[in-house]
């Protein structure tokens, strides 16, 4: 026992090794003071000192002040200027919420944010920063991709965490698509399509336009393909339509674009005219990311503001199944980031939640894969023009 804290340090030694705590930050780790038994509270109410005879007046006070070179200077105490904001101490800090320094607080040690947790929160800022117009996010892969759909559900319940208020829409232009079929629904509304919501020529309200939205449990609003309500194939018109309406009828933030495989079609192109931000999905594999290349060469040739969308563009490599992967991850994210325009890359781990192919609940998912979610919705918020 430790008789200046009254602490076991085996006792604490085996706490920390609990959580994960190394030893040389649990070996200086700042405890609160100790004070006497029958030392007087710290909060209360003391009485004052006895004031001494004949002082003089305060306004001619003096008090010595140190000098760099040890002198002393004496100054009239009512012209001494506030200490500076910069280089307190002693200040309130936000306590950790995460990580051993959480968990070793509540046995009565002052740890303060670990790196990972300042990443974090510099992750949710990027994510939360204000944004003074609609934006458009198109969600991109190669043809068959087994992820891009799962990812743009999971970039979908990142902004609605973390963007308090926010309206933020998944609509798909995937023919193919199963974006309904993927969120977990907050209600029994049968999922709609855009050819549909597009041809209502009666909406007026923004009411109108939401009847036309499913919403997920974490809020996130979703416009399902042509096949969720047996509409036609949907066409460049409606798909304008749509995008509108949701802009500037429903008052969307945000708005995701779960493009489909089919790179050639006027109705992808349209996509990319609203787009103001890309995200190239592949899975880590050789044909997933030659895919991904491929796709994004034809976009980059393509005339007009297309080349400076794939420049701007993040990218999220995904592992879709279990066991031994034959592409080397760092040399292909350092190809990816130079031949990309230094785009930045991330790898979503494994997730048994989404290999499921299921609806997909944020709480079920490990929280490494919600960390890169995390990562890749601040990437691309972070290079976004706010305008």
């Amino acid at each position: 026992m430790d008789p200046s804290n009254g602490i076991d340090p085996e006792a604490l030694q085996r706490v920390a090794a609990k959580y994960g705590a190394p030893a040389e930050a649990f070996a200086a780790a700042p405890q609160a003071p100790h004070r006497p038994p029958n030392a007087p509270p710290e909060h209360g109410f003391a009485a004052p000192p006895p004031m001494p005879s004949n002082q003089p007046p305060a306004q001619h006070q003096q008090q010595f002040v140190p000098t760099d070179n040890g002198a002393q200077n004496t100054a009239p105490e009512r012209n001494s200027a506030p200490a500076p904001r910069v280089g307190r101490v002693g200040v309130s800090a936000e306590r950790p919420k995460m990580g051993w320094q959480a968990k070793l607080n509540r046995y009565g040690f002052s740890f303060s944010k670990g790196d990972d947790e300042l990443d974090y929160d510099r992750r949710v800022s990027q994510v939360q920063r204000n944004l003074r117009s609609t934006k458009t996010i198109m969600i991109i892969s190669g043809k068959g991709s087994a992820t891009k759909t799962a990812t743009t559900v999971g970039l979908g319940d990142t902004l609605v965490t973390h963007r308090r208020g926010s309206k933020v829409v998944a609509m798909s232009i995937d023919p193919t698509g199963d974006l309904t079929s993927r969120i977990v629904p907050a209600n029994d509304a049968a999922p709609r399509s855009v050819f549909s919501l597009a041809a209502d020529k009666e909406i007026t309200t923004p009411e109108d336009v939401g009847s036309y939205l499913m919403t997920s449990q974490s809020g996130l609003f979703v416009l399902g393909s042509s096949p969720d309500d047996h509409s036609p194939f949907l066409d460049v018109p409606s798909l304008r339509r749509s995008h509108h309406l949701l802009r500037y009828k429903y008052g969307a933030n945000i708005i995701l674009i779960d493009a489909g495989g089919n790179h050639d079609s006027a109705t992808f192109y349209a996509g990319l005219e609203l787009a103001d931000q890309l995200v190239f999905v592949a899975e880590m594999t050789p044909r997933s990311i030659a895919q991904l290349d491929e796709a994004a060469d034809i976009i980059r040739r393509a005339p007009g503001k297309y080349p400076d969308l794939v420049r701007k563009s993040a990218v999220v490599l995904t592992t879709a199944r279990l066991g031994k992967s034959f592409v080397d991850g760092t040399a292909e994210r350092d190809r990816i980031k130079t031949e990309h325009g230094d785009a930045p890359v991330i790898h979503v781990p494994y997730d048994r939640h989404i290999a499921e192919d299921g609806p997909i609940y944020r709480d079920m998912l490990q929280e490494a894969t919600r960390r890169r979610y995390l990562t890749a919705a601040a990437e691309v918020l972070s290079r976004m023009s706010i305008d």
